[in-house]
């Protein structure tokens, strides 16, 4: 038994010979500590919910009513039961009404509308000295935080293990690529020096014609490499306030020789007062730029 209820049950023994001044000295300081308690109650940053034992809450503080979505004066008095929305705390519930036995930090996650948490559930009894129960005291921990930065960094983890991946792959296959793309320049240089004559034209024509292909297909797959190495390694964005004609003009510059090689009509139609956007000039160049590759 605490000292605070032997004095309690001392003073109630003494109460016909105890005066009226007394009498108010005791209760203003039993207020006064019901205040300081209920103060460091509601500044917690968990929550908090005291149930009867007939299964009414008669304290519940504020990150207590937030976790369970309930407004201030809604829970007091009420069955604790009838204020779980979810299927998983009610489940806690029953279980520790079952045995009384302790629940220790069993996560639950709640969904409310778009939004999820994740809530570290713990509940004990309290007992009288005839060892009843007479009050269950529940904590409710967010926990959403800390589940959120271990998934970023789970998440992080793998990005840096496919980029370790993508770089060791990417180095094996340009090598091969290097190499067959020398000796597409040597076989071309080769046919460029046959003499006029020496082989049917036509064959002539067909393999300079195909030796260009490889060495079109060699870029294309080198290109494909090192767009793949760049999307799986962090890229730090250098934001300007850029006009989005000094980001399109140049390009349109650019392919503008390989479409008319193409026979592709390059029509460039921009407003002129088009308003200046905070981008990566360079990143927008190369999205816009894949985007007209696709197109052709």
């Amino acid at each position: 038994m605490s000292s605070e209820s032997s004095f309690a049950e001392k003073f109630l023994k003494r109460l016909k010979k105890i005066d009226t001044g007394q009498i108010e000295q005791f209760v203003g300081q039993m207020l006064r500590e019901k205040e300081l308690l209920e103060a460091v109650l509601e500044a917690l940053p968990d929550g908090v919910v005291v149930v009867e034992r007939g299964g009414r809450v008669v304290l519940a503080n504020e990150a207590a009513r937030q976790l369970l979505g309930h407004k201030r004066g809604d829970m007091v008095g009420k069955p604790f039961a009838s204020l779980l929305r979810t299927e998983p705390l009610r489940e806690l519930l029953a279980e520790f009404e079952e045995n009384l036995a302790p629940l220790r930090a069993r996560e639950v996650l709640l969904r409310r509308g778009a939004t999820q948490r994740t809530l570290a559930v713990s509940a004990a009894a309290i007992e009288s000295e005839e060892h009843l129960m007479t009050h269950a005291v529940w904590t409710l921990s967010d926990r959403t935080q800390q589940h959120r930065a271990v998934e970023e960094k789970r998440h992080l983890g793998n990005i840096e293990s496919l980029a370790a991946l993508t770089a060791g792959v990417a180095h094996e296959v340009k090598n091969p690529l290097n190499s067959l793309n020398i000796h597409a320049q040597l076989i071309s240089k080769a046919a460029a020096e046959i003499p006029q004559g020496a082989v049917p034209e036509r064959a002539l024509e067909r393999l300079q014609h195909s030796t260009g292909v490889i060495l079109e297909e060699i870029q294309r797959l080198a290109g494909v490499v090192d767009a793949f190495t760049r999307a799986v390694r962090p890229v730090r964005l250098n934001l300007r306030r850029v006009e989005l004609l000094q980001v399109l003009q140049p390009l349109a510059e650019l392919v503008g020789p390989e479409c008319a090689q193409r026979q592709i009509e390059l029509v460039l139609d921009l407003d002129p007062d088009l308003p200046a956007l905070i981008l990566d000039r360079e990143q927008m160049q190369q999205a816009v730029l894949n985007i007209l590759k696709n197109a052709m």
